[in-house]
């Protein structure tokens, strides 16, 4: 894997493996290795452990990190201020972790998204979708 960018917290130096999706959020980088197992690096990745478990994607937020299990779970960890770490319960079929917020398209193909609405989003549209990015904030 190449890296680059800044390191100031490691989160441009992965460990060795083999990794079959990654994901970089504000200062920490996660990655599903070859065995599904979730690896994340950078700042603050000791105070918050990854869950076990085989997963099949992993989003990194700001200070916050959301995993789809391969049974459809999603599992989030990190901080929580504004609930960004407490997903709702149901399958997913793919996850976004934002700033202070996530969003995952549920099995019907919803948009289902947690934490901070101070500006709407959290709020998402109705439709069928199959795929969703949360950011920094409503920009």
């Amino acid at each position: 894997m190449q890296r680059w960018g800044f390191d100031d917290f490691g989160q441009s130096t992965p460990p060795p493996g083999t990794f079959t999706q990654i994901d970089a959020g504000y200062e920490h980088t996660c990655a599903i290795d070859s065995s599904g197992a979730v690896q994340c690096w950078g700042r603050d990745v000791e105070e918050s452990p990854t869950p076990s478990g085989n997963f099949s994607q992993v989003s990194a937020g700001g200070y916050n990190t959301c995993a789809l299990d391969s049974s459809g779970t999603l599992q989030c960890w990190g901080s929580n201020t504004s609930g960004e770490s407490v997903p709702p319960a149901g399958t997913f079929t793919q996850v976004s972790a934002g700033e202070t917020h996530a969003c995952a398209v549920d099995g019907s193909g919803s948009v289902q998204c947690w934490g901070d609405d101070y500006l709407g989003q959290a709020t998402p549209p109705s439709g069928t979708f199959t795929q969703v990015s949360a950011g920094e904030g409503p920009h």
